[in-house]
C-alpha cells in the first residue's frame, strides 16, 4: 500500500497496531506521540464524540474517580440529575455499589468521625445509636442518588451505609461534615 505522505501512514499505522490517534510506532518497536495540530485537533475530537455519547452508567461497580465524573457532569448541568434516578443500574433501590477499597475508605471516614485513634467516642459526633450500630456492623456503602446542597444549584453524591442485619443509612457530605437524611 502505498501512502500520499507520512501522517497517512502514521494514522494507518496506528489504526493497525491498535493506538489511540496521535500516537505511532516507528520501525524500531518504540511508541511515539505525534504533536502535530492536526492529531492533536483529531484526538480531542474523538475525545469529545466518545465523552459526549457516553451512557451516564454503565457497569455496576464504580470507582472513586468514576463517582468523581460523574458528579462533575451533574454539576456542570452536562448531565440531569433526574436522568441518574432513571437510570435502571442506581434505581433498583440498591444503588451502585463502590468498590471495595471505596467502601472501605467510606467506612474509615465514617467511623473517625465517631471515634479518636484511641477508640473514644467523639464529643458532638454526628450519629445516634442507630449510626453508630450500622458502623460497627459495616458491610457496604453504595452510590445511591445525589443530593441538592442547601446553597446553589450544586449536588453532592447520596451515599447509602448497610450494615450485616440489614439497617441501611443514608448520608451526604457537605463541608466535611457527615449529613444524616435516612
Amino acid at each position: 500500500m502505498k501512502f500520499k505522505n507520512a501522517s497517512q501512514r502514521k494514522a494507518v499505522m496506528a489504526k493497525l497496531n491498535n493506538m489511540p490517534p496521535g500516537y505511532y510506532q516507528d520501525y524500531k518497536g518504540q511508541i511515539i506521540r505525534d504533536t502535530s495540530k492536526p492529531a492533536i485537533e483529531a484526538y480531542r475530537k474523538k475525545l469529545r464524540v466518545e465523552n459526549k455519547n457516553m451512557p451516564l452508567v454503565t457497569k455496576p461497580m464504580m470507582t472513586e474517580s468514576e463517582v468523581n465524573l460523574l458528579m462533575r457532569r451533574i454539576n456542570a448541568g452536562k448531565i440531569k440529575p433526574s436522568d441518574l434516578s432513571k437510570n435502571k443500574l442506581i434505581y433498583d433501590g440498591e444503588g451502585i455499589k463502590l468498590t471495595q477499597e471505596q467502601s472501605e475508605k467510606g467506612r474509615r471516614w465514617l467511623l473517625d468521625k465517631w471515634k479518636s485513634p484511641t477508640g473514644k467516642e467523639r464529643k458532638g459526633n454526628p450519629y445516634g445509636y442507630r449510626e453508630q450500630d450500622i458502623i460497627d456492623n459495616f458491610r457496604e456503602i453504595r452510590l445511591a442518588d445525589t443530593y441538592p446542597s442547601r446553597y446553589g444549584n450544586y449536588h453532592h453524591p447520596l451515599y447509602r451505609a448497610y450494615s450485616t442485619k440489614g439497617d441501611t443509612m443514608d448520608y451526604y457530605i457537605e463541608g466535611g461534615n457527615v449529613n444524616i437524611v435516612g
